[in-house]
């Protein structure tokens, strides 16, 4: 496999990608017209019979403004490239939905152990419980 046929097999895979996160098939048709490129040019991109260098540069900018990482398209072996960059911006906001969820995963952890206390469950009668991090408690079980 050359690799004009590798780039042309990532690009079909992107663009099926890209259909998958929008919720819709993405045919060659709508995503031309979405990246500003003629239908031929793009046919011609994903069926690796090579097209014009301005039409690639035109898709590869559209698929990194999309999120997807040019490494992953263009390097020989991308395997262990990530197909989708993330920006420090995205990453501080999943580590604070992270963050959120263990805190009420241990309000929550509170809430039971209190009503678990007031049926005479203590914590010291479960070793599993005892040796579990502060943080984020495991399940117990019941040691009445």
């Amino acid at each position: 496999m050359t690799d004009t046929d590798v780039v042309s097999d990532r690009l079909v895979t992107l663009r099926k990608h890209l259909g998958e996160r929008l919720g819709h098939e993405l045919t060659i048709q709508s995503l031309a017209e979405k990246a500003d490129l003629k239908y031929d040019f793009l046919k011609r991109l994903e069926s690796g019979l090579k097209g014009s260098m301005d039409s690639l540069l035109t898709l590869v900018r559209y698929y990194h403004a999309q999120g997807y990482n040019l490494d992953w398209i263009l390097l020989a072996d991308n395997s262990e490239v990530p197909m989708i960059s993330f920006s420090g911006e995205e990453l501080l906001k999943i580590e604070n939905d992270v963050n959120e969820l263990a805190q009420t995963l241990n309000q929550s952890y509170a809430k039971i152990s209190s009503r678990l206390r007031t049926l005479g469950y203590h914590p010291s009668m479960n070793t599993a419980l005892a040796e579990s991090s502060p943080d984020v408690h495991e399940p117990a079980g019941f040691a009445l």
